[in-house]
């Protein structure tokens, strides 16, 4: 039905259906992994004004998305933010790190990239200064701060896994943060889409259901027009609210936005043990100041 839908939106739009694909998997317990390709029509003036024009989110096109949805309840799951890193010049508070990286270090199953970061030491440095909330193992490294009128919603995963998405001055108390990621924007606030960023770009969005049993960590892969071109803000918000998300935040995108999976010491072929490897197709893998690792004890 859903996809249904997205075909006939486009098809009234444009005169030309939509054509897009579903997987869905299952590649550790409590977890379901949703691969989705929309795929424009063949038509070159359509292309043509989509390359021209970033906010164009009424024109079907290549669209690659990676959507994991994690069972809250699942017994062992456990989640971590990049923690902080000592010594840091100038206050500084992690030295960045590939998702990929992280997730290999801390020997996770799953990750994605984290919140937005400043690079005042130069990207040589790696150190790095988070905006806005970041917390790890309830250590609060980063405080709440608005920017520009931004980042003053954060994802925040109990000890005990309970998912909320808080903000600045609502009262949530310090003790009560655990694991904390800050975002740019909110998404969806209550089911509604109150998503503003309307250019289209590689975007990374955590999102949870209306019960709190779910979180949903998803990447859509842009800047490669062959293949993706990214989605606006308002576009990703109705894209989770499809899938079951209530409340949903903007992380960090462009060339940060990645996701890993670790499918505990798989062998190839050839008997080689199986790293940590890409789900999505970054246009970047960039070096992030933080990421988040979750870890499923439980093979399905």
């Amino acid at each position: 039905m859903k996809l249904l839908f997205s075909s006939l939106c486009a098809f009234l739009l444009l005169g030309a259906p939509l054509q897009a694909g579903e997987t869905v998997s299952s590649p550790f317990a409590g977890v379901r992994h949703i691969v989705r390709r929309d795929i424009a029509p063949d038509n070159a003036e359509a292309k043509d004004k989509l390359l021209k024009d970033k906010a164009a989110p009424q024109m079907p096109r290549q669209t690659a998305i990676e959507i994991v949805e994690i069972d809250l309840t699942t017994p062992g799951l456990r989640f971590l933010v990049t923690p902080p890193t000592p010594g840091g010049p100038r206050g500084d508070e992690t030295k960045t790190q590939t998702t990929r990286g992280f997730v290999a270090q801390q020997k996770a199953q799953i990750g994605i990239n984290g919140g937005f970061f400043r690079l005042e030491n130069g990207r040589e440095s790696r150190w790095t200064n988070n905006i806005s909330l970041a917390a790890s193992d309830g250590v609060i490294y980063s405080p709440f701060e608005i920017v520009k009128e931004k980042f003053e919603y954060a994802l925040n995963i109990s000890k005990d896994n309970k998912a909320t998405i808080i903000r600045l001055g609502d009262g949530t108390p310090p003790a009560s943060i655990y694991n904390a990621i800050a975002g740019s924007e909110p998404i969806l606030l209550d089911g509604k889409n109150v998503a503003v960023w309307k250019e289209l770009h590689p975007r990374t969005a955590v999102g949870i259901n209306r019960e709190g049993t779910k979180l949903f960590l998803c990447v859509v892969d842009g800047r490669q027009p062959a293949y993706s071109m990214g989605m606006t803000t308002p576009e990703l918000g109705e894209l989770l609210r499809e899938y079951g998300a209530w409340n949903a935040i903007n992380l960090d995108g462009g060339g940060s936005s990645t996701m890993v999976f670790d499918q505990y010491g798989d062998r190839d072929e050839n008997g080689q043990e199986i790293g940590p490897f890409l789900v999505n197709k970054p246009s970047g893998e960039r070096f992030n100041g933080t990421n988040l690792a979750v870890f499923v004890p439980m093979r399905r």
